[in-house]
């Protein structure tokens, strides 16, 4: 500045132009009380430009925001005959001029716009404080579209992004806005695990996306595209997963997941640096199957279509898994996959047999909509086997329909009390990637609900259980179930009869694969199945263990007898998660004290006539046994018992290996048996066989 000249009392006379300050100081007001901003010297000021539209802003169905380059008068502003929408809306019920920004005007409908129609609103006669009148009528078309569940979508997750690979050291979560309408997510709110967080006034347009980061990652981010700071932590994602929920502002949800690291399907790309990727946007609800690690070089593609997309329809109709009793009126129903094609259900839709018929209520319980309550206006009694059956045309995410009368057996079941079920199958040594997994199988007429069943270890110090499930599980004579805590890293593996048979636990035992204990109580934690295993169970000639299951031959004979398992079949794919053993046998009834069966076996484990059974049965008890293999030329191959005490009955079994482990050849063999006992009582049985081998 330059000055023009000084002046100590207010008699200072000059004939130039100048302006000034008086400030009059205190001991109160002597430091950083007076500010002053920008100043104008010179003619007085007319403002003779009238108003301009700016923006306008889609709130809701009922209210729109409108912009102008400049504060407008209030007459004007609040003046109803100055604004008029089309297509039957017609003039705002109440308008109110903001009360801060006097450029913002909020009109109100009393009829609300219908999703996804165009309208056009004209603004007129609006004044600025100086009387300029708006040169032309505002004429703005606009859209209001009410978001459906899965317009926009969790669609990228980089829950861990150490160690880095080519992206920031950010968390992000990306979302998709699939719709052909930008939408606004003024208020939305974002879940993850128990942590909500609130959007601002931010818009997702048209098949676009959004990347939802901390703020302080933020500017890390935003070079990828838009970007958002409402996370919380910076910890807020675990590699090991955790739900996250989408929802609008009138609590109404739109997209949900739960992932887990098994998503990544790699073990290579689980431990951080790279993200979890959807694969088809157009099929929201494919949880494991829709989801896997990004292929990107950088380890993500936040802010663009992802690396891995493809076209992955769901063309598989949800199935109705179970059906539980929670109450004597209430019965829970589980599906295979959420039913988000419908908003609300219909009691006409289920009914139970036995003149039950249908409930008089029927409601969603879980946020995934893979679980209806049906309360009925009776009891169920015991000793009935029910059937509920799905009438109604429930739909999954993609809209395919639930076939036909699907239907589920439900009954009070029974006590659970030692040898109520049996093990079954057990895989101890699991293939990379893959997981162990317990088969259970009900040998016995009754029904039992693995609420009230645990697996237990027994330790030295301490005994850990681990709850079946929370809901429950009716294992029906004659059927199986397969516990794991991830169905997921099995299905890949082994056949299997359907998805129904498998049962996720959230927890459980670690089984070791060299040995371990398999023990399952009931509630009261009594035993009803101890398997002790070892490695050496296995059939000897495979040249690795891993992945192969350990199967039960003979349901009805003792659970701890190690003659009693072998391996899973090659030709049943190393395990038989959910259905009968490839080396099931039964015994057939026999006269006489020593028989074999077959007499033709073929020990190749392809699941068909393995082992070869000796069998015993004799009238008395206190025998003990001799058994041992000789060729055809009289040469012993293996002595397969010695000095054993035999029970009453009983059998051993012959894997066709000889002394050394190595496999016989194919030919007839004898089956020597000795038996004799305290008494001088002495027998002597000599049975053939044949070793036989596919050519």
């Amino acid at each position: 500045f330059e000055l023009q000249d000084t002046a100590t009392d207010n008699s200072f006379f000059s004939n130039g132009f100048y302006t000034g300050i008086y400030c009059r100081y205190s001991s109160s007001y002597a430091i950083n009380k007076f500010y002053f901003d920008d100043f104008y010297c010179g003619p007085i000021q007319v403002d003779t430009i009238p108003p301009s539209f700016v923006s306008l802003s889609v709130i809701d169905s009922l209210h729109l925001d409108l912009n102008f380059s400049e504060g407008i008068s209030l007459s004007t502003a609040q003046d109803t005959l100055n604004y008029i929408v089309n297509n039957g809306i017609g003039k705002p019920s109440s308008i109110t001029r903001d009360a801060m920004d006097y450029k913002i005007i909020h009109l109100t409908f009393s009829t609300p716009f219908v999703t996804g129609t165009t309208y056009t609103i004209i603004a007129s006669n609006l004044k600025d404080f100086s009387d300029n009148i708006i040169l032309n009528p505002v004429t703005e078309q606009f859209i209001w579209y009410r978001a459906v569940p899965f317009d926009v979508q969790i669609n990228e997750i980089m829950a861990n992004p150490t160690p880095i690979i080519g992206l920031p050291d950010a968390e992000y979560i990306e979302l998709y806005n699939r719709s052909v309408y930008d939408i606004n997510l003024t208020n939305w709110t974002l879940t993850i695990g128990t942590s909500t967080n609130v959007f601002p006034s931010v818009k997702i347009p048209a098949n676009n996306y959004l990347i939802i980061c901390t703020q302080a990652n933020q500017a890390l981010l935003q070079p990828y595209g838009n970007t958002v700071g409402i996370i919380s932590s910076t910890t807020a994602l675990v590699d090991a997963g955790k739900s996250i929920i989408l929802k609008n502002n009138e609590a109404q949800l739109i997209s949900y997941i739960e992932y887990s690291d098994t998503w990544y399907r790699s073990t290579n790309k689980d431990n951080g640096g790279w993200s979890l990727e959807q694969i088809d946007p157009m099929n929201p609800c494919g949880e494991y199957a829709n989801w896997t690690a990004s292929s990107d070089p950088k380890g993500g593609t936040p802010g663009k279509i992802n690396s891995v997309y493809h076209s992955n329809p769901d063309n598989i109709n949800p199935e109705l898994f179970r059906a539980i009793l929670t109450l004597p009126d209430t019965l829970l129903l589980t599906f295979s996959e959420t039913l988000f094609g419908n908003d609300t259900l219909n009691v006409t839709d289920f009914s139970v047999n036995h003149a039950i018929g249908n409930p008089v209520s029927a409601i969603f319980t879980d946020i995934t909509k893979k679980k209806i309550k049906l309360i009925f206006n009776q009891t169920f009694i015991k000793d009935t086997i029910y059937e509920v059956t799905v009438l109604g045309q429930l739909k999954d995410c993609a809209g395919n329909i639930i076939t036909t009368l699907n239907k589920a057996q439900f009954a009070i079941p029974d006590s659970i009390d030692t040898n109520s079920f049996i093990i079954n199958e057990v895989l101890f040594n699991p293939y990379t990637g893959g997981t162990d997994y317990i088969e259970l199988y009900n040998n016995t007429s009754k029904i039992y609900d693995l609420r009230d069943a645990k697996l237990f270890i027994v330790g030295d110090v301490d005994t850990l259980s681990y709850s079946i499930t929370t809901d429950g599980f009716y294992l029906f004579p004659d059927n199986y179930v397969v516990l794991s805590t991830d169905p997921n890293k099995i299905y890949p593996f082994y056949s299997y009869p359907g998805k129904k048979v498998f049962l996720k636990m959230d927890k459980m035992p670690s089984y070791n694969s060299a040995d371990g204990r398999v023990t399952v109580v009931n509630k009261s934690l009594q035993i009803v199945d101890d398997l002790s295993y070892t490695e050496s169970m296995q059939f000897k000639l495979l040249n690795s263990f891993q992945g192969v299951s350990l199967e039960r031959i003979h349901p009805d004979q003792i659970t701890q007898d190690a003659k009693n398992w072998h391996s899973a079949a090659e030709s049943a794919g190393f395990g038989t998660p959910g259905y009968k053993n490839s080396q099931y046998a039964q015994f057939e009834t026999f006269d006489g004290e020593i028989t074999i069966e077959p007499e033709v076996f073929s020990p190749d484990n392809d699941g068909f006539n393995d082992l070869l059974n000796i069998r015993y049965k004799f009238d008395e008890p206190g025998y003990v046994a001799n058994v041992t293999i000789f060729d055809a030329r009289g040469r012993k191959i293996k002595s397969l018992i010695s000095n054993e005490m035999l029970a009453v009955e009983g059998y051993f079994t012959w894997d066709g290996l000889n002394d050394y482990n190595h496999k016989a050849s194919i030919g007839m063999y004898v089956v020597f048996v000795e038996v004799f006992n305290l008494n001088g009582k002495t027998k002597h049985f000599k049975k053939t066989c044949v070793l036989g081998s596919k050519l």
